[in-house]
């Protein structure tokens, strides 16, 4: 729990001249030595007192006047002379205040404010640094909360999309399950370029035994390999097709002009 913020003194400078101020020396001449201490007792306690103000009700002065051991009318008539040759004053919340004090006192007050800033700014300073820490954090846990989810492949739905690649690719072998997994992982754009593919790979391995299963197919990223495809005698070769470059995609071939010519002859 932060310590409570003071707005106090635990002392205040007591000049060794003090009794030869002119207006000590007024409340002397009126009111003795007692007036003297008196005086002296009303700066302990405005200097005590939360932002060295004092409430002068008549409920405090009667308490006042318990602790100092004079009457209420005393400490009345001595404020009363103080305030008018400017020991002591009022703020503009009516509490009796005394300017002298507060000037001594305000080196005290501006040193514990700057040590207060400074405790802030470093509290700050590491509350910033924690936040950047937790943040750089919730990326990895995702991941690992990810690849739980990844594991589980029991309960990941079967899509048509998944259904219609099973089914053309042809091969059977190896897990549906895995190569669920793997399907799930692509994109939408990527799983309809790894299905578009799957003709053009027919052709490029004829041999269904040398032909990858479908996991492999989808985890190797095979649908990306450009496949050069084999034409037939005399037509002209097409440049590789790369599944995912719409610029590479085959054009159709026309047959030789003679050929065309022999043909509507």
């Amino acid at each position: 729990m932060a310590r409570p913020s003071r707005n106090n003194a635990d002392y205040f400078t007591h000049n060794a001249d003090l009794r030869n101020d002119r207006r000590i020396k007024a409340i002397r001449s009126r009111f003795g030595p007692a007036g003297y201490g008196l005086t002296l007792m009303l700066l302990e306690v405005l200097t005590d007192a939360d932002y060295t103000q004092l409430n002068t009700e008549e409920l405090e002065m009667e308490l006042l006047a318990g602790d100092f051991g004079v009457s209420v009318t005393e400490i009345y008539s001595l404020l009363q002379l103080a305030e008018k040759i400017g020991f002591f004053s009022r703020n503009e919340q009516g509490f009796l205040i005394c300017p002298d004090l507060n000037k001594a006192l305000e080196n005290v007050f501006e040193k514990r404010n700057r040590a207060r800033i400074v405790a802030q700014t470093a509290k700050e300073s590491i509350s910033v640094a924690e936040t950047l820490v937790s943040v750089t954090e919730i990326p990895q846990s995702k991941v690992k909360k990810s690849k739980v989810k990844d594991t589980n492949v029991s309960n990941m739905p079967i899509t048509a999309e998944f259904d219609r690649f099973w089914d053309h690719y042809g091969k059977r072998t190896g897990s549906k399950s895995a190569t669920l997994k793997e399907w799930n992982k692509l994109l939408a754009l990527e799983q309809q370029a790894a299905y578009d593919a799957i003709d053009r790979y027919k052709v490029y391995q004829p041999d269904p035994q040398f032909r990858k299963d479908p996991e492999r197919y989808l985890k190797h990223r095979v649908w990306e390999s450009e496949f050069t495809i084999p034409l037939a005698p005399g037509v002209a070769t097409q440049p590789p097709f790369n599944p995912l470059t719409t610029t590479n995609r085959p054009q159709p071939t026309q047959a030789p002009k003679g050929l065309a010519a022999l043909n509507q002859a």
